[in-house]
C-alpha cells in the first residue's frame, strides 16, 4: 500500500471476482493542505491568495467514502461495489510536526490509510488503479468526487496539494478536468459520474500561466476509442461562482450525501424508488437553489448554485434502488405568511406508506413549519381555533427532491 492512498476492495462472498465482475468503482480525492498558499516565499501565495488549509473538503471527502463503503452496500443495488480508492491530504487539525496522520474508518478496521499528501504524483497513482477496475467492463459504474480548491480557466483546474510548489511550472499542481473528463470516453464503464466540489472562480493569478501545464488523467497507452456514454458532471457550483463550507462539510458534499441516501431518487412506475444518474443532479440544483432562498435571502453572494451536465444516449443508469420510499423535507405555511403563527399545522398520509400524522400546534412564530416524511400522499391542514382566519386542508404529493406547501387561509 503507498503511505499517500489507500484501496478498500470489500470481502465478496461469492464465486466472481470483485474487480472483475460489473462493479461500482469509486475514486475519492480530499484536498486539505496547500503548502505554496502558505509559503511567504513562494511568490503565488500573493498572486493567487488562496487559504493554504481547508478542513471541510477534507471531511466531505471522507464522508463520502465512508458513504458508498457502508451505506452503499445495503440499498438494493444493480452493482455491488468494487472499490474505492481514496487520496486525502493532511488534516489540518493534525499535528504540523507530525511526519503522517492516519485515517481510519469508524466501524470497519480493515480500512487504515497512512498518508502524508495528495500530490499529483498520488492523484495519477490511485487513478491509474481506479481506471484499470472501471475499464473491465462496460456495466461497471465509475464514481469520482473532488474536493479541494478549483478555478476555471479555458478549462477547469482542480488543485491537488502541490499546487505552486514547482514555481516555475506552477500548474503542474492542476488537474486539467476537460481533458480528463474527454479521456474517460475511452473507459469501458458505460456510467461515469463525476462530482467536483471546487470553486469555479478565474483567479488573478492564472493571468500568464501556461494552461497546458495542468495535468490530464489518462491512461499512457489505450486501444479503446470514445464512445458514446452516459455522464453526469455536476458541479458544486457555476463559472465564476464559489463553493462554500457548512460547518463541517461543505455545502455541495451534504446535499450530495443526502441525496445519495434518498432525496434524489425518483419513483418508478412499479413503486420502487431509484436514484439515476439523469435525474439525479437536477434533484441536487434544486434543492441547493431552495437552501439559498432559505439561508441566505439577502446575501446572494452566500448562493451557491450546483451545475449538472448530463449525457444519457444509452438511456438513464440506475445507480441504486432505496429498500423503500425516501424521506423529504416538508416545509408548510400559511397565506398571509403573519397567518403561520396562529395556525394548528397537521400532516396526515392517505396512504399506508406515509409517515403517521404529525402536527404542529400554534407557535407565535410566523416562520413555516419544517419537517420530514417519507414520500406519498398526505393532506396537510391550517385550522385556527380562535377563528381569525379560516381553516384550510389541501392533498399534496410529497416527492424528491422537497415538499413546499402554500395554504390559503
Amino acid at each position: 500500500m503507498r503511505g499517500e492512498e489507500v484501496t478498500y476492495i470489500p470481502t465478496d462472498d461469492g464465486d466472481e471476482d470483485p474487480v472483475y465482475a460489473p462493479r461500482t468503482h469509486v475514486f475519492i480525492i480530499g484536498v486539505g493542505d496547500y503548502p505554496a498558499m502558505a509559503d511567504t516565499n513562494n511568490p503565488y501565495k500573493m498572486s493567487f491568495g488562496l487559504k493554504p488549509k481547508l478542513s471541510t473538503t477534507l471531511n466531505s471527502a471522507r464522508e463520502v467514502a465512508n458513504w458508498f463503503i457502508e451505506e452503499y452496500p445495503k440499498t438494493r443495488t444493480n452493482l455491488p461495489l468494487g472499490s474505492v480508492e481514496l487520496v486525502l491530504s493532511p488534516d489540518p487539525s493534525s499535528n504540523p510536526s507530525s511526519p503522517s496522520w492516519t485515517y481510519k474508518h469508524p466501524t470497519d478496521p480493515t480500512i487504515s490509510v497512512q498518508g502524508k499528501d495528495a500530490t499529483i504524483g498520488s492523484i495519477m497513482a490511485a487513478f491509474l488503479k481506479w481506471y484499470a477496475r472501471c475499464d473491465t467492463d462496460k456495466d461497471n459504474i465509475a464514481i469520482f468526487y473532488f474536493g479541494g480548491h478549483g478555478l476555471q480557466d479555458s478549462t477547469q483546474l482542480l488543485l491537488a496539494e502541490d499546487f505552486c510548489v514547482n514555481q516555475v511550472r506552477p500548474l503542474a499542481g492542476a488537474i486539467d478536468f476537460n481533458l480528463s473528463k474527454i479521456w474517460m470516453a475511452r473507459c469501458l464503464a458505460n456510467t461515469q459520474c463525476f462530482f467536483i466540489d471546487a470553486c469555479r472562480t478565474n483567479n488573478p493569478g492564472l493571468q500568464g500561466q501556461i494552461i497546458s501545464d495542468a495535468v490530464t488523467l489518462k491512461v499512457p497507452i489505450s486501444t479503446n476509442i470514445p464512445r458514446s456514454i452516459n455522464t453526469l458532471v455536476l458541479n458544486a457550483t457555476r463559472v465564476n461562482q464559489l463553493a462554500h463550507g457548512a460547518g463541517y462539510l461543505t455545502r455541495f458534499a451534504k446535499a450530495l450525501l443526502d441525496h445519495l441516501a434518498g432525496r434524489g431518487a425518483t419513483e418508478e412506475p412499479g413503486g420502487d424508488w431509484v436514484v439515476t444518474h439523469s435525474d439525479f443532479g437536477g434533484y441536487v440544483r434544486d434543492s441547493m437553489k431552495r437552501d439559498n432562498d432559505m439561508l441566505y435571502p439577502f446575501d446572494p453572494s452566500k448562493h451557491q448554485n450546483p451545475h449538472p451536465v448530463i449525457d444519457d444516449p444509452l438511456g438513464a443508469s440506475q445507480l441504486h434502488h432505496l429498500l423503500g420510499p425516501p424521506e423529504i423535507p416538508v416545509r408548510v405555511w400559511c397565506r398571509p405568511a403573519a397567518a403561520t403563527s396562529d395556525a394548528d399545522l397537521e400532516l396526515r398520509p392517505t396512504t399506508t406508506r406515509g409517515t403517521p400524522t404529525q402536527n404542529r400546534p400554534a407557535t407565535g412564530n410566523p416562520e413555516p413549519w419544517q419537517t420530514l416524511a417519507r414520500a406519498a400522499r398526505y393532506e396537510v391542514e391550517a385550522r385556527f381555533p380562535q377563528g381569525n382566519y379560516r381553516d384550510n386542508t389541501k392533498g399534496v404529493s410529497v416527492a424528491p427532491p422537497f415538499c413546499d406547501e402554500e395554504l390559503d387561509v
